[in-house]
């Protein structure tokens, strides 16, 4: 049987919080560029380093308003790692 269990520390989810935050980011975005015909493997390239940069600034901010999204991203974090490990739990060898 798999006993391995996700961490639920506060630094495991920060970063699982943060790469939902980014991914949702960067899903967005590229919708965009594909609305606005600017499908391009370079396109997206420079959307991303763009992205990357405003993100951190953006996460590391500490306004109400981006607090309040922070937190509900580390809920979702928190249920991710949940389904994950109950998902661990019931597999079977």
């Amino acid at each position: 049987m798999n006993n391995y269990m996700l961490p639920v520390d506060d630094k495991f989810v920060e970063e699982i919080a943060k790469s939902i935050a980014k991914s949702r980011i960067l899903y967005e975005a590229g919708i965009i560029i594909e609305e606005l015909s600017l499908n391009s493997p370079a396109m997206h390239n420079v959307v991303e380093i763009l992205i990357d940069d405003v993100f951190e600034n953006t996460w590391n901010d500490i306004n109400e308003n981006n607090q309040c999204r922070k937190d509900m991203y580390r809920l979702d974090a928190k249920a991710a790692i949940a389904a994950i490990n109950l998902k661990l739990l019931t597999l079977k060898e």
